[in-house]
């Protein structure tokens, strides 16, 4: 058998095929954006349920939930060739040794990555704290606090400190990457030092993991929480 024929380029999309794989991810599309927006204003109604049926809340949300639903497959490989885009500036100098930069460039796409993590926690942030206040001025204009408003005031609270834990978390793994990358790229050694050593210089358990903790001990029970 000839190896040219099976080696052969797979034959181009024909007009028909592209248009049905155009059909098949605007239906998925649309199906994730059915249940996005059925659980937010589920929760909502949940919430507050005056605020759902404000024309201007509904319009509101209808927008953000179609961003959040069609941003991700539009920008997302955008997003990940301009994270993985390094200058050069960035990876080497005059005294780094260039076996080391592809290391360097895996630590700066980590950082990269933390810090866009950090943004989203930050985002949703604002958004949680403008969906309290939005909370809390509909109970005073009725002048009347339910056990469900408070307990929803309550929970986003509760969310906000965890957001504010993770957005923490997140930037302070981005300067420990960024670190490592800067030791290595400024000319640090790595040749001669023994494993441990070598382990040290790249593990993350300096990383205060106290977040992670306090939040596993808010949902345990309170009987099975050690005494100090």
């Amino acid at each position: 058998m000839d190896p040219d024929a099976m080696t052969s380029p797979p034959s181009k999309k024909t007009v028909w095929r592209k248009a049905v794989d155009g059909a098949a991810i605007g239906l998925a599309l649309l199906f994730a954006y059915v249940l996005v927006l059925f659980g937010v204003f589920t929760a909502l109604n949940i919430v507050s349920p005056l605020l759902a049926e404000d024309p201007a809340v509904v319009f509101f949300l209808t927008v953000v939930c179609a961003i959040v639903v069609v941003g991700p497959p539009v920008g997302g490989p955008a997003l990940v060739g301009r994270l993985r885009t390094l200058p050069d500036d960035s990876l080497k100098t005059e005294h780094t040794d260039n076996a080391l930069v592809p290391m360097i460039r895996n630590l700066r796409i980590r950082s990269r990555l933390f810090k866009l993590g950090a943004t989203a926690a930050f985002v949703l942030v604002a958004a949680a704290t403008l969906l309290g206040f939005t909370v809390a001025q509909g109970q005073s204009a009725n002048g009347t606090t339910t056990g469900t408003g408070v307990t929803s005031l309550v929970l986003l609270l509760f969310l906000l400190q965890t957001l504010a834990s993770i957005y923490r978390h997140n930037m302070r793994m981005a300067a420990f990457y960024d670190s490592k990358a800067d030791y290595l790229q400024a000319g640090g050694k790595t040749k001669g030092l023994d494993d441990r050593n070598l382990l040290n210089l790249f593990s993350t358990a300096q990383i205060d993991p106290n977040w992670s903790e306090k939040l596993k001990e808010a949902f345990e029970p309170r009987d099975q929480k050690p005494r100090k």
